[in-house]
């Protein structure tokens, strides 16, 4: 018998796998196909499609600098070639005999509850565990559009099929993904359009969404909000979606040579046979789960996408530390979002923790800070100086929330933050600028100074 079964090929999953091994138990790992097939569980295409559109990007403003590199072409099919290659290669540490090395065996096919402590893999092997962790990868969601299925669109999963860069293309969505995908395609050479129906990432600090928007825009990205659909058709060759605005006014429609939808995921959990073993969903589609990240039942639990919302990479390490000691080592410890830093990958990076939208909002920020390197951060302090939440856009975000959300979860203030040595110098110099001018606040240094030394300029 196992100690743990991770089922599912999501976010995370891995991770936990290994994580287990390396603790002494016994592991097992089933996944639903094989090692470095797509579409892979931590993004790599995304990431490999980005990497290679920031290349185009820096080659066709290399003149700026002095650099002449001619005409800048893009080749799709090979493009994708790379993108596969990437997929493959992350999928070598994913192979049997590479898990097999690390104390984890790895199982493929799909899984199914037979009882709380035992699983079939596909309808003819039986595999038992004292603790099963669902960890299942979502799959991308195709809203009810009148005609849509008399047109071809791309998902996050299709779009991979490509042989060339779309010379025009309408992006359906407002999450990450849409914003991750109009930037890299605008790169490579798209027109591109966002169909949002609030705005991109509508639950991140608008402060930063503004900056976020406006470099878009200088990409050429056309952004339409408040916008649903109403309909999709084909017109010579192409696609046309017809939207209303929910703001009233008349409807219109766009027309693209290809049509993209990003509208989220939704947890693949549908032939788990959870129903079996009395596992309930939630009101989103997920996995109901406590506090610890257990179901109903103390021996099975869930995290990452199975719980029907697309966490951040952050939070997916968050929820795999949990389950790990809460299982393995007897613990009994809680997961919470509200130190869990959350980052977007885009260029640059946008990133923030705690309390900024939303119901339990606070108010007004303590600190704003415009630096030298074209980043915008805002902090929010509490009595003592104690970090509550912060949120940034520019080169660093990324480090600079992660040490918030340290002083977060470990009760620190901004001067406790300022102590440690880094080697990235943005992530330093907020840090400690903004350390600095806390205790200029209290009268041990000139505001003026601080502003010489670190290059910071406080926001009014």
């Amino acid at each position: 018998m196992y100690e743990l079964i991770v089922i599912g090929g999501g976010p995370g999953a891995l991770d936990l796998a290994i994580g287990g091994a390396a603790l002494g138990a016994r592991v097992g790992l089933v996944e639903p196909g094989p090692a470095g097939s797509t579409p892979s569980p931590d993004g790599v295409e995304l990431r490999a499609l980005a990497d290679a559109a920031r290349l185009a990007r820096d080659a066709r403003n290399a003149s700026d600098l002095g650099i002449h590199v001619g005409d800048v072409r893009v080749d799709g099919a090979a493009l994708m070639d790379h993108v596969r290659r990437e997929v493959k290669r992350d999928g070598e540490g994913r192979t049997r005999d590479a898990l097999k090395a690390l104390g984890v065996d790895r199982f493929e096919g799909s899984a199914v509850f037979e009882a709380y402590d035992t699983i079939v893999l596909d309808r003819r092997q039986r595999l038992c565990a004292r603790h099963f962790a669902i960890a299942t990868r979502a799959r991308p969601y195709v809203p009810q559009v009148a005609g849509l299925d008399s047109v071809p669109y791309l998902t996050s999963e299709t779009v991979w099929g490509l042989t060339e860069v779309p010379e025009d293309l309408l992006i359906c969505g407002q999450g990450a993904e849409a914003v991750l995908f109009a930037q890299a395609f605008a790169r490579l050479g798209s027109k591109v359009t966002i169909l949002a129906a609030a705005g991109p990432l509508a639950d991140f600090d608008p402060d930063m969404l503004q900056r976020l928007e406006a470099g878009l825009s200088r990409e050429g990205v056309v952004i339409l909000r408040h916008a649903e659909w109403a309909r999709a058709d084909r017109r010579d060759g192409k696609v046309a979606v017809r939207f209303r605005t929910t703001e009233g006014g008349d409807p219109f429609e766009a027309v693209r040579s290809r049509l993209l939808i990003a509208q989220g995921k939704r947890p693949a959990i549908d032939n788990l046979g959870l129903e079996a073993i009395g596992v309930r969903l939630d009101a989103h589609g997920g996995i109901e789960v406590h506090e610890r990240l257990n179901t109903r039942l103390r021996n099975v639990f869930a995290f990452g996408e199975a719980l029907g919302r697309t966490p951040c990479g952050g939070a997916v390490m968050a929820q795999v530390r949990v389950v790990l000691e809460n299982i393995l080592l007897g613990a009994s410890r809680s997961y919470s979002e509200h130190a869990v830093a959350r980052l977007l990958p885009a260029d640059p990076e946008v990133a923030e923790v705690g309390p900024i939208e939303g119901p339990d909002a606070l108010k007004a920020a303590s600190h704003v800070f415009e630096t030298r390197f074209g980043g915008f951060a805002k902090v929010w302090l509490g009595p003592g100086g104690k970090v509550q939440a912060a949120s940034m856009i520019g080169r660093g975000a990324g480090a600079f929330i992660e040490d918030c959300a340290l002083g977060i979860a470990n009760d620190l203030s901004l001067v406790d933050l300022a102590v440690p040595v880094r080697h990235e110098p943005a992530e330093a110099a907020m840090i400690n600028g903004m350390a600095l001018h806390q205790r200029a606040r209290r009268g041990s240094l000139r505001r003026t100074a601080i502003r010489a030394i670190q290059g910071f300029v406080e926001r009014d």
